[in-house]
């Protein structure tokens, strides 16, 4: 817009808002000006020449009627133009609470939101795993960051990120400008606001804005850097990532989070191709077990009929026996084959279900020990086989699962309960926030360990 344009507008937004009088204040001067009297009287010091004192007295007030006038103006228009322009900021007038930046929530899911001058969130971006289950369904743009934070402790508890049955629940939260200082005044808001979220739902937990540890801050100092940076920049390196000492200190928390996610997936894609090799090696090895099994039994049974049955003196009913023993023995066989062509594990653990019921089948009421322990013997062979190929093909599900798969995962394994003692919830938040402030790296491997137990139950 044109200073032109912006002026006419303000004069416009004035006029509307407190219409002008001055017209009618100064044709009413005007109305009641006296006529000059030619008096020879002194000059006044400051006067022009010629003028009366009278005059001088009068114009004096004209002049400074004016000037005030202008000077009331200036203020309204400059007033006009500021809440216009947003130069005291926020919405009717209120005071810009923040800056533009970004803030990072690290429980395990690690998320960034960033936000606006009015705490507005203006985008949220997972930065792990865990950090897209925890956004999976939510609209968090265009909200409060009041609003966001709730949402997101919400989810927590759903998904068991937080537990009452725990009690080292805990957050670091972290806000960061535009421009690359600490954000204090929104640190200190989203610490607050999780803080009364943990009072309110009873849990023991701890909200921390910056890891305190002396061992991590003596050599965090040494390269220009806080504890957290460094600790951030050395699990980086220890997921075998590249970084110059020289760029300690210029790199943000940001990038930092946002290389160590990087890391993390090309290793998790690794393990993936790593475990879905196994699997296919397990997979042969359960055939070939079967096949052995199968094998131990037509020879135990070929011994067992060779000792029975022999002299080929069959009476009706040893040779039903006979002929129901190689019935099994052939539906085993068929069965074994059938692993080979299993493509899930669910399949797969059908076709075993089968070779066990056959299995049992030979074992029931039959009198030889030798024999029976042989069966035994086949059947924890195969058990021993599958239990392998099934852990196998649990860990690759696991790090193949998709956010929406690990939410409904999560939600059918935790439950969201509440402590129901009576207990100073911020004086334990107080009292605690020492001790994760300077263990929080060694809870978030914990934590990530205990994650895989979860998911595998």
């Amino acid at each position: 817009m044109k200073r032109s344009e912006i002026e006419r507008q303000l004069k416009n937004d004035l006029a509307a808002s407190a219409p002008s009088d001055f017209a009618s204040v100064l044709a009413r001067c005007e109305r009641e000006k006296p006529v000059s009297v030619l008096v020879t009287e002194p000059v006044l010091a400051g006067g022009n020449v010629g003028e009366t004192a009278h005059d001088h007295r009068h114009g004096g007030k004209l002049r400074a009627l004016a000037v005030s006038f202008a000077a009331i103006l200036f203020i309204v228009l400059s007033l006009v133009w500021i809440f216009r322009s947003g130069s005291v900021g926020g919405v009717k007038g209120k005071p810009a609470p923040f800056s533009n930046g970004y803030f990072v929530l690290d429980i395990n899911p690690s998320v960034e939101l960033s936000y606006d001058k009015n705490g507005k969130i203006t985008e949220a971006a997972a930065l792990n795993d865990d950090g897209e289950v925890l956004l999976y369904g939510t609209e968090l743009v265009g909200k409060a960051y009041t609003q966001a934070t709730g949402i997101l402790f919400e989810r927590c508890l759903e998904l068991g990120y937080f537990s009452a049955a725990r009690e080292d629940n805990a957050i670091l939260a972290s806000a960061t400008s535009n421009d690359g200082g600490r954000d204090e005044k929104m640190t200190e808001q989203i610490k607050t606001l999780f803080s009364e979220k943990f009072s309110a739902y009873k849990l023991r937990g701890v909200v921390i804005t910056g890891v305190s540890n002396p061992e991590l801050e003596t050599e965090a100092q040494k390269h220009g850097v806080d504890a957290q940076k460094y600790a951030l920049i050395q699990s980086y390196l220890a997921l075998g990532g590249a970084l110059a000492e020289s760029e300690y200190a210029s790199i943000t928390i940001r990038e930092l989070y946002a290389k160590i996610s990087e890391k993390e997936a090309a290793i998790k894609e690794a393990e993936k191709l790593a475990l879905e090799a196994q699997k296919l090696v397990l997979q042969g090895e359960l055939l070939e077990g079967l096949s052995e099994a199968v094998e131990d039994v037509l020879d135990g049974l070929t011994e067992y009929i060779d000792r029975d049955f022999g002299g080929g003196a069959f009476r009706p009913a040893d040779e039903h026996k006979k002929h129901y023993y190689e019935s099994k023995i052939e539906e085993i066989a068929e069965y074994a084959e059938e692993i080979g062509d299993a493509r899930t594990a669910e399949d797969c653990g059908r076709i075993v279900e089968k070779i066990f019921r056959s299995l049992d089948g030979l074992q029931k009421g039959e009198p030889d020990q030798t024999f029976r322990i042989l069966i035994e013997s086949a059947k924890i062979s195969i058990q021993t086989l599958f239990v392998s190929f099934e852990e196998v093909n649990k860990a690759l599900n696991n790090k193949k699962a998709t956010a929406e798969e690990i939410e409904a995962a999560r939600k059918d394994k935790f439950d969201r309960d509440v402590f129901e003692e009576d207990e100073d919830w911020e004086d334990w938040q107080e009292k605690h926030e020492e001790d994760f402030s300077s263990s929080w790296y060694d809870y978030k491997n914990r934590w990530q360990q205990a994650r895989e137990r979860d998911l595998d139950d």
